[in-house]
């Protein structure tokens, strides 16, 4: 994951939950996400789709 931009991990992140996929793997994408110490919140989200 560390060839995955920030903002593309956030992303990735809020459509996995978006979709329902995976417990497994979004709880994947949740834990790189505290790793690199960021923060999300749903008004990234509509900022990624313009």
């Amino acid at each position: 994951m560390n060839k995955l931009r920030d903002d593309h991990l956030i992303d990735v992140y809020l459509q996995a939950v978006e979709m329902e996929l995976d417990a497994d793997f979004i709880h994947l994408l949740f834990s790189e996400i505290e790793k690199r110490k960021l923060k999300v919140n749903h008004e990234h989200r509509n900022l990624m789709s313009l």
